[in-house]
């Protein structure tokens, strides 16, 4: 009909329009962020000769591709390649959900679903691993459900992976190759943000959040999720000590550092562009994830009514910061979550970070407890200004929690995940 045809053309029109505006923000994104440019482009695609070549001795790449028909596995050196593969019939969505709900939950059958799992799609790892001579860390890329574990959980020859090897995560090739390029400084500068949520007049809900607040679900008071006492936002007690213990450990050397709490840890601070003076970048808080809308995902920050800001930093946001941070650590919950996009692995805050500059970040794969993350955190950081490298500083303070037995089960020391530069 007529009213049809009419109704096609307006909306080829509004097409084009919205097509030729995409064009735009592309052109512009790539002239403004190498690592976007490095991941969307395919004339910049590397070779594995090129990824090889970024490798550092005893480090091993593992690659996963995972598609309806096929799994693969690539594990390579700088000087050796191996292809291996799973078992195409295997299900591994619902293996990877079983085992993220045994481990979120406790359940005592966790060790004999991690030892399942790591039949599966960790074996193939070990055994190629053998070919490949003396491994100590792996840098992971992970595809489909994949994105959604902690493989240093997994459980093999009788102990976690963890205990085994250094372990880092990236996103792809192209970026494992960018984050390659930087230097780590020599002092590094560092802040930290805990909106710590005790105060009444910020632990309140911005009448711009009322979206999230009608969709969130009351969760374990001592999570760092988004979580709802009434009308409040549950505090976080433990962040405050958290933030105020990596000042102390900075500040006690020669290093610069500051940090920000309760009121004083809003977004107006983050607007002004204070992050982009500093190559450590810490947040304490509670995190929102929009796995359908992944730009609506965001870190919740003090709540002021006086404010233009809506006390939410969203992934659409992040985007437009411009940092030149060494590392971003994101200390809520399920901050490594989003929209997984095939061939891209999860796009959520994670690739939010990478893209405005943050050369590593550090974040979680499901709602994590607020004391015993404050531990590792603290642990995390000290390690780091002993002078070892992320992935190790990483690892050790997940072993200090292991050996407490208060937090020896995986839920308090697997969820927190490196992605990036080490």
């Amino acid at each position: 009909t007529t009213k049809n045809q009419d109704l096609i053309t307006k909306l080829k029109s509004q097409l084009f329009e919205l097509s030729k505006e995409n064009e735009t923000i592309e052109i512009e994104l790539t002239k403004k962020s190498s690592a976007y440019s490095s991941t969307t482009s395919e004339r910049n695609l590397p070779t594995w000769k090129q990824v090889s070549a970024t490798l550092p001795p005893k480090t091993a790449l593992v690659t996963y591709t995972i598609t309806d028909s096929a799994k693969y596995i690539l594990i390579g050196t700088q000087h050796k390649l191996i292809l291996t593969s799973i078992d195409a019939k295997v299900d591994l969505e619902k293996m990877v959900r079983g085992y993220r709900n045994q481990i979120k939950f406790q359940m005592p059958t966790l060790s004999v679903s991690s030892k399942k799992l790591a039949d599966v799609i960790w074996q193939p790892v070990e055994d190629a691993i053998r070919q490949l001579g003396d491994i100590e860390n792996l840098i992971i890329i992970p595809d489909g459900p994949l994105s959604l574990i902690p493989f240093e959980a997994l459980e093999t020859k009788g102990k976690y992976v963890l205990e085994l090897y250094n372990i880092r995560y990236n996103v792809s090739g192209a970026m494992l190759m960018q984050v390659a390029k930087g230097l780590a400084p020599q002092k590094p500068s560092v802040i930290a943000l805990a909106p710590v949520f005790e105060d009444e007049a910020t632990n309140f809900i911005n009448k711009s959040c009322e979206p999230f607040v009608d969709a969130a679900q009351k969760t374990d008071s001592t999570s760092r999720s988004f979580s709802l006492d009434g009308e409040y936002i549950m505090p976080l007690p433990a962040t405050e000590m958290e933030v105020k213990e990596i000042h102390k450990s900075v500040s006690g050397g020669d290093l610069f550092s500051k940090y920000f709490i309760k009121k004083d840890a809003n977004e107006e601070l983050i607007k002004k562009g204070e992050l982009s003076k500093y190559d450590y970048i810490h947040f304490a808080t509670h995190g929102l994830v929009n796995s359908q809308y992944p730009e609506l995902s965001g870190l919740l920050l003090a709540q002021n009514k006086a404010s233009a800001e809506d006390g939410i930093l969203y992934t659409g946001e992040i985007y437009g910061l411009d940092l030149k941070a060494e590392l971003v650590t994101l200390s809520a919950c399920e901050t490594a979550l989003g929209k997984r996009v095939e061939g891209e692995g999860v796009r959520g805050l994670t690739t939010a970070f990478l893209f405005a500059g943050a050369r590593t970040v550090v974040v979680s794969l499901w709602k994590v407890a607020d004391e015993s993350t404050a531990q590792l955190m603290i642990n995390f950081y000290n390690q780091l200004l002993s002078g070892k490298d992320k992935s190790s500083a990483l690892r050790e303070a997940k072993l200090a929690l292991l050996r407490d037995a208060n937090y020896a089960n995986p839920f308090y020391w697997a969820p927190f995940v490196q992605v990036g530069a080490n």
